[in-house]
């Protein structure tokens, strides 16, 4: 959800909320409170402020001279708050800039508001600066939860793989605009579980990968490509379990971790492994490394599209 917000201050009653979007904006909207205080911290220029995780805005202040009385000024700031959305909000500045452009572009612009002079207030310059802020409230562009699913996805490998750094990497950036919420050509899923399953299971392995497999919307592979001398039991493991998910019909994401200390390319972890002869056809391989941040964005993208792909599938 995006709020449009132009906060004004009034030197007699200090700074509020002159103008706000969309219309469905709930009357009282308490929790942007906080909005017209950020006009205390005296900034002169486009700022970011986060007021919790979820609710974050982008903020430019900006002054409009009122001609024929020295130093009078009034004092404005157009804001742009995001809640619960992937994009950040700094992306917003060239926007804001631009609103603010337009704005003192109008002529005689100050007689829109009537905190200084109510003689010199005009109805008809009012009206214009409420259409030029919904005009660019109707242009923001906008990010829309299509699909509210819950994607789940095992991440299994022998021990030792990089499963747990994997885990606790996207724990970690689950705030940046990459990770948790899966995003996919702007469709955003609502959550990402992740479990966790070091290989071989020797007892019980049917029973419980079955259980487990049919409530699965992708499985991740991990491999430690630094350590060759267990590339033949992983990819005893790999074909092993490969024939669970043929059932399934599911993508499958093959990771080489640590691939910054590797002595092996791509193309020779595939002729290694053998991958050709895998049963799979919705399967993709990347080196990458949990340590560095390297190529694990880039897989996950990958893996959204395959699932958000297959989701699409059951729709036809």
């Amino acid at each position: 959800m995006k709020i449009f917000i132009l906060t004004i201050f009034d030197e007699t009653r200090g700074p509020s909320i002159f103008l706000k979007a969309p219309d469905t904006l709930d009357s009282d909207a308490s929790y942007l409170d906080f909005l017209p205080t950020l006009m205390d911290l005296d900034e002169k220029r486009f700022f970011v402020h986060n007021k919790e995780a979820e609710i974050r805005s982008a903020n430019l202040p900006f002054e409009v001279r009122k001609p024929g009385a020295r130093g009078r000024v009034i004092t404005l700031m157009i804001s742009i708050i995001v809640i619960q959305e992937e994009i950040k909000p700094r992306y917003f500045g060239p926007i804001l800039k631009e609103f603010v452009n337009d704005f003192l572009n109008i002529e005689d612009v100050q007689a829109g508001f009537s905190i200084h002079n109510k003689k010199e207030y005009s109805e008809q310059k009012a009206k214009e600066i409420e259409e030029l802020f919904h005009s660019f409230y109707q242009d923001l562009p906008e990010e829309t939860v299509i699909i509210d699913k819950n994607v789940r996805l095992m991440v299994y490998g022998l021990e030792g793989a990089g499963k747990t750094s994997l885990i606790q990497f996207m724990k970690e950036h689950k705030s940046q605009n990459h990770t948790l919420n899966i995003i996919a050509k702007k469709l955003l899923f609502n959550n990402l579980t992740l479990t966790s399953w070091d290989l071989p299971v020797k007892r019980m392995f049917g029973v419980i990968w079955n259980h487990y497999a049919k409530i699965q919307d992708g499985f991740i592979f991990m491999i430690d490509a630094s350590k060759p001398e267990c590339f033949q039991e992983a990819r005893a493991e790999l074909f092993k379990v490969s024939r669970h998910i043929v059932k399934e019909g599911l993508p499958l994401l093959i990771l080489f971790n640590k691939a910054d200390i590797a002595h092996h390319s791509l193309e020779a972890l595939i002729n290694i492994f053998k991958f050709s002869e895998l049963k799979l056809k919705k399967y993709k391989i990347f080196l990458i490394s949990i340590d560095k941040g390297f190529n694990i964005f880039e897989s996950f993208e990958w893996f959204a599209n395959r699932i958000l792909h297959e989701i699409l599938k059951t729709w036809e």
